[in-house]
């Protein structure tokens, strides 16, 4: 232990003589700090996406809608059915696929939970779980803005989860 002793002593007396050490030992860890900070986000942003509106109402429209002018989101197509869908996820052209039920309005008006389908790519498991939390917080959104709707019209049956996510993530389990 006494020659680590010496050693570390020797190390700290170079430290002091040498005014270019310590500028890096000081001056490059803040740099780094204020650099990094600046730079590096952990924000993921314009996710390909593609809108699978099966149920053509003003409600699914209007989640349709939220989901479009997220900063988050960037989508590509909105397709009436989901005949493409898979293609557009395994050629890259999508990450993320919303799937809107044709009972979509019709079991949300009836107080009942509406499914909506996600699809992501599993390339990326990070982004895919980063765009599940970003869509859960629009549903969220939705979800809160329709029992307010409902409560104002005098309709007090309304559930406070309506929307239920139902994500599956797509990868080549081979």
């Amino acid at each position: 232990m006494s020659k680590i002793k010496y050693l570390i002593i020797k190390e700290f007396r170079q430290i002091r003589r040498d005014r270019a050490m310590r500028g890096i030992l000081i001056g490059m860890p803040i740099l780094q700090l204020l650099l990094l900070g600046y730079v590096v986000s952990s924000d993921v942003r314009n996710i390909r996406t593609v809108l699978c509106d099966l149920d053509q109402t003003s409600l699914s429209r209007s989640l349709c809608d939220k989901i479009v002018h997220s900063p988050y989101f960037n989508v590509a197509s909105i397709e009436p059915t989901t005949a493409n869908t898979d293609k557009l996820l395994d050629s890259g052209k999508a990450s993320v696929v919303v799937i809107f039920p044709e009972d979509f309005s019709r079991r949300i008006k009836r107080g009942e939970k509406a499914q909506i389908q996600i699809l992501m790519d599993g390339q990326d498991v990070n982004t895919a779980t980063i765009a599940l939390g970003y869509l859960n917080g629009i549903f969220e959104h939705f979800a809160v803005l329709e029992i307010l709707s409902k409560r104002i019209a005098g309709n007090a049956e309304a559930l406070p989860k309506i929307i239920e996510p139902n994500f599956r993530i797509w990868y080549n389990e081979e």
